[in-house]
């Protein structure tokens, strides 16, 4: 069982015109602009939506260890990106579920990737992440955890 206290003290507002709903739509609005980025690799788009001191522990893709990478700072995040991105291309990142509140996302996603090099180079895979992400009030992710099932290969 996973548990996450609230660490702010206030969640994202919103427009007021939205209705009750304000602040989930606020934080949605950093989550699709997330998940683009994603997509198309961008990584300076994601590094730029994290806190500089962002603690980020996620399922390890890039070893594949079937363990977390535990990063620290954007400077990390980076870095460990960079290596994804080196190691596959996206070729698609689809919702599976997602819960907004004022403070943070919750999402389930499938990736589909394609190996870039080594031996298992043009081959595609999939796998499932499911993340929790807290959010600030300026929209920037100051924590990411969540992990991911094995890859598996498609097509």
């Amino acid at each position: 069982m996973l548990f996450w206290n609230r660490t702010q003290r206030n969640g994202m507002e919103g427009d007021p015109a939205r209705g009750p709903l304000a602040g989930r739509l606020a934080v949605a609005e950093p989550h699709e602009k997330l998940l683009g980025a994603y997509r198309a690799g961008d990584i300076d788009s994601i590094v730029e939506k994290a806190h500089r001191e962002i603690q980020t522990a996620v399922r390890d893709y890039v070893a594949q260890t079937g363990t977390l990478v535990n990063l620290h700072t954007e400077e990390e995040l980076r870095e460990h990106l960079q290596d994804f991105y080196a190691q596959y291309s996206v070729l698609g990142v689809e919702v599976v579920t997602r819960q907004f509140e004022d403070w943070y996302f919750f999402h389930e996603l499938r990736w589909t990737v394609e190996a870039r090099k080594g031996p298992a180079a043009g081959r595609v895979f999939s796998y499932h992440t499911a993340e929790f992400a807290e959010v600030t009030v300026a929209g920037l992710l100051t924590a990411h955890i969540g992990h991911g099932t094995d890859q598996i290969e498609v097509g």
